[in-house]
């Protein structure tokens, strides 16, 4: 099937408005944002108006005493349970070459617009790398991500470095068995919550969770959350370096 890209550059007035409106929209985002955190700032200078000050120190808090890994996990498995006037808000319905992001319906002719959106992207990732160091692969690479889950489950049931060595060289028994047994159920579970969720942005996802535990998914449904399950499994248990 050849792509038919004649609507793209037939449309290319309305695409370089598309572009200007988003570079408005991020400036304005960017005003707003420095405005709103003088006042909260300003707010916080007084604690005697402690109306204000409590708003102003209870929104930092929110924002700052939230950790980036759980803001990343909110908007993953979050984005995901979505709607938006009766389907789902993010879905890539690939079957009928559909592909909403909220109220906005992609086609594969506007492909295009993505590759343009990956090329802009890769060129951010540059500047951010140049002048703030490795901050994709430090804090919101998925494999950091699920690395940092992933070892945390490591120290919650097995303890830290030193206690896992002595650990492994002890003979095997139950409380040994509990722990290693613990580590692994949890590396499981989170291992096939994220297939299902990843899963569940080409095929809805409510409908999808019934069908698995019901027996009722597509084999194909079935074959790509064990494939993503043993993916998330092997790589950030065991693939980390």
């Amino acid at each position: 099937m050849e792509l038919d890209f004649s609507p793209v550059w037939a449309g290319w007035t309305d695409i370089l408005h598309g572009a200007l409106v988003t570079v408005e929209v991020t400036a304005v985002a960017l005003m707003l944002g420095c405005v709103l955190g003088l006042l909260v700032g300003i707010g916080r200078l007084n604690p005697r108006r402690r109306f204000i000050y409590g708003i102003c120190t209870v929104y930092v808090t929110f924002i700052r005493g939230t950790p980036l890994l759980v803001q990343l996990f909110l908007l993953f498995f979050g984005t995901v349970w979505l709607n938006w006037e009766g389907r789902q808000a993010v879905w890539w319905n690939l079957p009928e070459r559909k592909f909403h992001i909220f109220g906005a319906t992609y086609w594969p002719q506007d492909f295009m617009l993505l590759s343009w959106l990956l090329i802009i992207c890769a060129f951010g990732l540059f500047f951010i790398t140049v002048f703030a160091g490795r901050v994709w692969c430090g804090y919101t690479c998925p494999q950091s991500v699920f690395t940092w889950v992933f070892m945390w489950a490591e120290k919650v049931t097995e303890g830290d470095r030193n206690q896992r060595m002595k650990l492994d060289k002890q003979p095997m028994s139950g409380a040994k068995l509990g722990r290693k047994a613990a580590k692994h159920g949890i590396w499981v579970g989170v291992s096939l919550l994220t297939a299902i969720t990843f899963v569940g942005y080409f095929t809805p996802i409510r409908e999808l969770v019934i069908e698995i535990f019901t027996g009722q998914a597509s084999g194909w449904a079935y074959f790509w959350i064990g494939f993503f399950t043993l993916a998330t499994y092997g790589n950030a248990g065991y693939l980390r370096e």
